[in-house]
């Protein structure tokens, strides 16, 4: 499986009809992971560069993603560098696309982090119970360099 990084809409907009393709064949319901809402939701309220949207291929087709952005918090907290669904509190669900049966993003999304020294932390909220994420979430970290805290306060 092949991971990369999309940092510009531009690019996204590119691959959108194969991105959105991806997500009817999830049959996940989500329609934050749409492309007209990740496109219009960065062109209304980005907050500068960082748009991080995680894209997992295998032969070509996109069997994973999740759609990002940093943002840099203030001085109240610390300045700390924050990866945010993109969406922000405007989607109701902030889970990762899931296009194939037998794809887990955990891991794939933890190569891709380690890569990227331009984050401290990773914040996502409104994750439904039901989610597969939620699933691998609970099966712990796949290398010990990454902790997780599950919080569902409205499950």
């Amino acid at each position: 499986m092949e991971i990369r990084w999309i940092e510009d809409i531009k690019e996204f907009r590119r691959i959108s009809k194969q991105w959105d393709e991806a997500v009817i064949n999830s049959q996940e319901l989500n329609p934050f992971l749409l492309s007209d809402f990740i496109i219009s939701w960065w062109e209304n309220f980005k907050d500068g560069p960082g748009l991080r949207i995680l894209i997992c291929e295998d032969a070509g087709q996109i069997k994973a993603g999740l759609p990002l952005y940093i943002k840099k918090e203030g001085l109240r907290c610390g300045y700390v560098r924050v990866l945010k669904y993109l969406g922000d509190y405007a989607a109701n669900y902030t889970e990762p696309l899931y296009s194939g049966k037998d794809v887990r993003i955990l891991p794939l999304l933890e190569e891709a982090l380690r890569g990227a020294k331009d984050w401290d932390v990773l914040i996502l909220t409104d994750i439904r119970d039901k989610s597969r994420f939620i699933k691998e979430l609970n099966t712990g970290p796949a290398k010990k360099e990454f902790s997780y805290d599950l919080l569902q306060d409205h499950v």
